[in-house]
């Protein structure tokens, strides 16, 4: 559950950069202390040798001191010849074909995104509501002891498919057409894995992961983060199945047997 965690915050990181690298730039203006800033002023320069010390009249304005005499204008020197700056080359060019590149890829893989979700609609559309009684009361008993509000809909699907959380809005969970005839521990331990899913909200998360990959396609480490989301998200539910009191290697064999059961193309 730690390591979920620390890659859906990777992944919350991702979707806040591009809103990040939106925002107004902030300045702050800093005011010295008068003490530092006299502190850090050069000193009078010492009068040239042969040349007379300057002597100020006293009473003399402020304006007179700061208006420059002619041996400065004559002792300035002569401005340099201006040289043409040098047109910059334009990048526009690179930069748009960057962009058209980036916004192709982003909308292949959000289309790709949206056909799942499309697929996914339809296979919970045809499938049934669970009837089996020994099912529901499994269900009811796993979601009090999940602290969940209410029991979500169990549905059963017409394929052999292993057991799946599925719904953003109405959550499910479908079971195979076989799951009324698996032993009662290896039923429950199943409701509470995929109950787990729905509990840790790890349908947003994943939502949230295909996004983030959408947004940053060409980097590799944005599809390794959201791989890895979904990995430590299966066994954050199996750790939920081994606290509520099942054995790790009871746990294990009923996995196996699953996936022997619903070994589908």
């Amino acid at each position: 559950a730690v390591r979920h965690a620390l890659w859906a915050a990777a992944i919350a990181a991702l979707l806040a950069a591009p809103i990040a690298g939106c925002l107004p730039g902030w300045s702050l203006d800093i005011i010295e202390p008068a003490a530092q800033v006299s502190h850090r002023m050069p000193a009078a320069r010492p009068p040239a040798v042969g040349q007379p010390p300057v002597t100020v009249p006293s009473g003399t304005p402020a304006a007179a001191l700061a208006k420059p005499s002619a041996a400065d204008h004559h002792s300035a020197a002569a401005p340099a010849t201006p040289v043409a700056p040098r047109a910059p080359r334009s990048a526009w060019p690179w930069l748009a074909i960057g962009v058209v590149l980036w916004a192709l890829g982003a909308v292949v893989c959000l289309t790709r995104l949206l056909i799942s979700h499309g697929r996914m609609c339809r296979i919970i559309k045809h499938a049934s509501p669970c009837h089996d009684s020994a099912m529901l009361e499994d269900a009811a008993a796993v979601a009090g002891a999940l602290g969940m509000a209410s029991v979500p809909r169990l549905l059963i699907g017409g394929s052999a498919a292993p057991p799946v959380a599925a719904g953003l809005y109405r959550p499910c969970v479908m079971f195979p057409p076989a799951a009324a005839a698996w032993p009662a521990a290896a039923r429950r331990a199943a409701l509470h894995h995929e109950f787990g899913h729905l509990v840790r909200g790890d349908l947003f998360l994943h939502a949230a992961a295909q996004l983030a990959c959408a947004l940053h396609w060409p980097n590799p480490l944005a599809w390794r983060a959201a791989a890895r989301l979904r990995l430590e998200a299966e066994h954050a539910c199996d750790d939920l199945v081994l606290r509520a009191g099942g054995r790790a290697t009871d746990y294990a064999a009923q996995l196996v047997a699953l996936a022997r059961a619903c070994a589908a193309p």
